[in-house]
Order: C-alpha cells, then sequence, then structure tokens
C-alpha cells in the first residue's frame, strides 16, 4: 500500500490513495499480481513510473505526473495506467524467469556497430539507447495487453513535443553526420514509438504526426515490418522473447542478437538481491553482436 507522510516534492497528493488503490484492483484483475506501490523521486525522469524489479515494486514518480497532468490533465488515467503497466512488466518478469531468461540485463561485443550511410557507430556505447530498443518489446506486449482491457497509453503524448523537435532538426540539419545520428535515434525508438501510435490516447493529427517523422527519416516500411515483428509475440511468451528481439534488431539495426548464460550468483554479486521467483542457477541474457 502506498503511504503518504507529508507533502515532500516526490509524494502524491492524499486524495491520490484512493486512485492508487483502485489501479491495483484493475491490475490484480488483469494480471492475478499485486505489486507493492511506493513513490520515488528520479531526476529527469521520462515517464510516470517504473518496475523496480530488483526488489519487485512499483514506483510511481509524482513530480513527472504532477507536470504531464498540469499540461494533459486525467490524473486518474496516468496513475491507472502507469501501475497497470507496471505490473504488467512484473508478471512477464516472472514468465521469463520460469524460462530462465533474464531481460534486464544485456550484453554487447565489443566489435558490433551500426553502420548508417556511410558513418560507423559502435554499439557498445549506446546503452541508453539500446534499453530504450528492448523496452519497446516489453511495452508493446504490454500496453496490447491493457489496452484490450479498456487502459489505453494516456502518456503517448508526452512523446510529440519531442517529435516535432526532431522534425524540425530534420529539416535545418545540413551536415550529413547529424543526419546519420537522427535516422540511428529513429531506429532504436521504432519499438516504442510503434506502441505510442497503436495505444495511446492520440487522435489522427497526432498519429501522424508520428508517422510523418518517421517517413521523413526514411522508414516507412522499416515502421510496418517492425510492427509485423512486434506483433508476432503475445503477451508473457517468454521463448518467443529473444526471438522476437533477434529478429527485430536484425531488421532494424542489421545486428543479430544471441543468448548467453550467466549465473544466478554473478547476478546477486551485481543487484545484491533477487525476489524470491528468480530461482533458476543460470539464466540466459541476450547479447548483441
Amino acid at each position: 500500500m502506498l503511504t503518504v507522510d507529508g507533502m515532500e516534492p516526490h509524494d502524491l497528493y492524499p486524495n491520490d490513495q484512493h486512485i492508487v488503490e483502485s489501479a491495483t484492483r484493475t491490475a490484480k484483475r488483469i494480471f492475478g499480481l499485486e505489486i507493492e506501490v511506493e513513490t520515488k523521486a528520479i531526476a529527469g525522469a521520462k515517464g510516470p513510473g517504473r518496475y523496480d524489479f530488483v526488489h519487485d515494486r512499483i514506483e510511481l514518480i509524482p513530480e513527472f505526473i504532477d507536470q504531464f497532468c498540469r499540461t494533459y490533465g486525467n490524473r486518474d488515467a496516468v496513475i491507472t495506467y502507469t501501475i497497470c503497466h507496471e505490473t504488467g512488466h512484473a508478471a512477464e518478469a516472472r514468465k521469463l524467469a520460469e524460462h530462465a531468461i533474464f531481460p534486464f540485463e544485456g550484453m554487447v561485443s565489443n566489435i558490433a556497430s551500426i553502420t548508417v550511410g556511410s558513418f560507423c557507430f559502435r554499439l557498445n556505447v549506446m546503452g541508453e539507447l539500446l534499453d530504450q530498443f528492448m523496452n519497446g518489446i516489453l511495452d508493446y506486449s504490454v500496453d496490447r495487453e491493457i489496452s484490450n482491457e479498456g487502459i489505453p497509453n494516456v502518456i503517448a503524448k508526452n512523446k510529440l513535443p519531442q517529435i516535432k523537435q526532431l522534425l524540425t532538426q530534420k529539416h535545418s540539419s545540413k551536415d550529413n553526420k547529424s543526419r546519420a545520428i537522427n535516422k540511428l535515434n529513429a531506429l532504436f525508438n521504432l519499438p516504442l514509438d510503434i506502441g505510442h501510435y497503436e495505444f495511446g490516447t492520440l487522435d489522427d493529427n497526432e498519429k501522424n504526426l508520428i508517422r510523418k517523422y518517421y517517413e521523413a527519416e526514411g522508414l516507412s516500411f522499416k515502421w510496418k515490418s517492425a510492427k509485423q515483428i512486434l506483433q508476432s509475440r503475445r503477451f508473457g511468451d517468454a521463448i518467443q522473447y529473444p526471438i522476437t528481439a533477434s529478429t527485430l534488431c536484425e531488421e532494424l539495426l542489421g545486428i543479430r542478437i544471441t543468448t548467453i548464460p550467466k549465473s544466478r550468483i554473478e547476478l546477486l554479486r551485481k543487484y545484491r538481491s533477487l525476489p524470491d521467483f528468480w530461482t533458476k542457477n543460470e539464466y540466459l541474457l541476450c547479447c548483441f553482436g
């Protein structure tokens, strides 16, 4: 249960308590799980919450929620979506754990690189972009699941200002390397933005803005093929997860993904603790390149 001990900058409002309780019940109805909800201050947060896989809890980020709701409103829908979405990640974590797949960490070959135009970029310096790419795969299946239950992605609108800025940069950029970097970023963000487009509370003009951006980057065909790949994986299908990731990575980035084993002891050494459903002695991690 969420507790609010005062009005610190990172607290929810007391009236939000009933929204949290209602959203937790809804998430339990969908996924059969009731996950602990806490609040946390995270500077520069890009979303309203996250699933903390180490402690098996949902962390709501009130400062982001406050800022988002000042622009778009609908606080009830924002909190409900966030708790249901992150509970979905907790449910998929359990499915992946059953099949000895650890999705929260990956390995990158030192020689792996991506070529865009005449420029070559090393993959081992793109940790944040790789995280976005892999998150897009899991986010798609989770958002499809809760959208079928009448809970759309109300946070999708948060991406629109960035899309507008990227379109402006696209039209004003005359430097070939800058254009290559912009296209590289688009490729990494494509899975996430397909999810925003499919399951977000966006009107036709807002959807067209997203498509216009990817068309400007010459990625219309990649959009269609990536969408087909994302749709091929059902929620909770652990066996299909590395296959989907590998197919999508090869299609968009031209890089193969293999799996490599890592012992539970090594993971515990790094994260200090893991929830008790991570019981296997060894887990498979995705390796890029």
